[in-house]
Parts: C-alpha cells; sequence; structure tokens
C-alpha cells in the first residue's frame, strides 16, 4: 500500500487531473486509490471511489473481491454498472456471451457472467490448477444464489461449457429447464468439451437436428439468392468443412450439390485449399469418377 501510494504522489502531476480529467492518467490514478481502498477495506472510501466517472476494475480486482467475500461491493458494482477493463482474450468472448459492447477505452459494463467466470478460471491454486482449491463447487452455487437478482441462467451455462465444468453445466441446465441454445454446443465443441457435447447429443438431438437444417438451408439461399460476396460465402464453406468428418464432409457437399445446380461454386470450393479434409474429398470424387468411366467403357466394349 505504501508503494502504491508514493506512485501516486511521484507519477502523477495534479494539476493534470483537476484540469483534463479526460487524460489516461485520471483513470489510473481512481484506480491506484481503489487499490489502496481495498488494501484498508474502508466501505465508505470504496464506494466513494467506485462511484467516480472515470473508475474502472480488471479481472484482478474482481478476483480479490472474490477471495475476500466483497459481496456488498459486488451488489453495488452491479447495480452501478461499473466498467470493466480488458486486457485478456477470455474477456472478448464474455463481451459475446453477455451481448456487451465495448468502447473507445476498451472498457465494458462489467456482469455477474465477468465474475463467474473468474470464479471457474481461479477454481485452483496455481498457473495449471492443480493447487489446493479457492472456490469450491458448493461456494459457486452458494455465490449465485447470493446473487440471483443478477443471474442469467443462459450465460452462466455458457461460462461452465466453456470452462468445461460438466457438473456445473448439467446441474444448472436440469434445473433452471433453460431453453437450448446451438451455442452450448459450439461453445462445447470449441473447447474440446466432448463429455458436455455428448450429453447435450443426446438430450437435444432432435433441437440439434432443425439447427443444422436451418443453417444448411441458410447457408443455400445465400448463394441462391444472388452471386455478391461470392468469396465471403465460399470462404465460409472452407471453414465449414473441417469440422465434420470424412462422412459428414461428402454428405454435406452431395446436399449443396442436391440444392446448388451450380457446379462452378464446388470446383471453387476446392481450389486453392490446403486443407487436407478436402483434398481427400477432392480425390475419392475424381477416383469415383475415373472408376465409373472406365468400367462405362469397358462395358461398351464387351457389348460392340
Amino acid at each position: 500500500m505504501d508503494v502504491t501510494f508514493k506512485k501516486m504522489i511521484l507519477d502523477f502531476d495534479f494539476m493534470s487531473l483537476v484540469m483534463y480529467p479526460e487524460l489516461k492518467n485520471r483513470r489510473e490514478f481512481v484506480h491506484s486509490g481503489w487499490f489502496i481502498a481495498k488494501l484498508t477495506e474502508n466501505t465508505e472510501l470504496k464506494v466513494a471511489i467506485s462511484n467516480d466517472p472515470f473508475f474502472y476494475i480488471t479481472r484482478d480486482d474482481i478476483l480479490k473481491l472474490l477471495m475476500t467475500k466483497d459481496d456488498q461491493m459486488i451488489q453495488h458494482m452491479l447495480k452501478n454498472e461499473i466498467m470493466l477493463h480488458i486486457n485478456e482474450d477470455v474477456s472478448y468472448k464474455l463481451v459475446k456471451i453477455k451481448n456487451g459492447q465495448v468502447n473507445f477505452n476498451q472498457q465494458t459494463i462489467v456482469k455477474l457472467v465477468d465474475f463467474i467466470s473468474v470464479l471457474v478460471t481461479n477454481k485452483r491454486e496455481g498457473k495449471f490448477g492443480d493447487g489446493d482449491i479457492l472456490f469450491s463447487h458448493n461456494y459457486i452455487t452458494e455465490f449465485l444464489k447470493t446473487h440471483s437478482e443478477f443471474l442469467d441462467a443462459t450465460q452462466a451455462i455458457k461460462i461452465f461449457i466453456m470452462s468445461r465444468k460438466f457438473r456445473l453445466a448439467l446441474q444448472y441446465l436440469t434445473e433452471l429447464q433453460v431453453e437450448f441454445e446451438i451455442d452450448f454446443f459450439t461453445f462445447a465443441i470449441e473447447s474440446n468439451a466432448y463429455d458436455i457435447a455428448f450429453y447435450l447429443r443426446m438430450r437435444f438431438e432432435e433441437q440439434l437436428f432443425q439447427h443444422a437444417n436451418r443453417a444448411i438451408d441458410a447457408h443455400v439461399q445465400s448463394y441462391q439468392q444472388n452471386q455478391k460476396f461470392l468469396k465471403a460465402k465460399l470462404h465460409l464453406s472452407k471453414t465449414l468443412l473441417p469440422i465434420f468428418n470424412f462422412n459428414g464432409v461428402k454428405e454435406y457437399l452431395t446436399i449443396l450439390q442436391q440444392k446448388i445446380p451450380d457446379p462452378s461454386i464446388e470446383n471453387n470450393l476446392f481450389s486453392h485449399s490446403a486443407n487436407p479434409l478436402l483434398n481427400m474429398c477432392l480425390m475419392y470424387e475424381f477416383l469415383f469418377l475415373l472408376t465409373k468411366r472406365f468400367f462405362s467403357l469397358s462395358y461398351q466394349c464387351r457389348t460392340l
């Protein structure tokens, strides 16, 4: 705390803080003041600093709030929509989950999902999560009960899936009867949470099938309506193919071929591609056509 106080005295020009409050120094000065207020656990000072329009917090500040079980300040920050400074990749994923926006200062409004993400990410001590438990399963569930007025169950489940927390994801899927979203399944695949993915496939197989059909139909209609942005559409098709296995790619291409009677699209789909799965499918189709032509020529020669 003494080091932070000396830094505030030596590094910041107080006249610039008063006359030019929009500068970065004002934000950093207020954040240093919050660090001192948190160390002293002075509630009045913490509330006063957090009400400053230039106040912001980071994920490290969230972790300190959680470790000290400062539920009063957490409630205050959620109610007053305090800004969260983004300096990690995971924060941008959270912005998408909570449908937020990032301003020119690289800040977004803090939500309960940010606290949940810090909880599950720092569940254990140590860089590799092999230390003592900091936030147990029961602690996380009690925390969500305490702040239930700010809880969005769908967003919380997405965080649990993204963090590969099968028990928590399963618990809130069954208890809260959350409506299925395709993001549950895609997050599980992207995060290599295959146990959650298989569970979602078993429980929501019909919804997954409907979503897949709608996605393919929408993709096909984008080709059929007009030829604008053709390169972008072809790029989207290429990015879709690697998530399938070999048979899946063949089936996907068959559907496109049936619904899009334009051979040039399939040719463009395979052009300039270094994906081995695509090349494998192309070679398979080539050998199939070659074999078919060979047998047809052989049959014609025998009939002459």
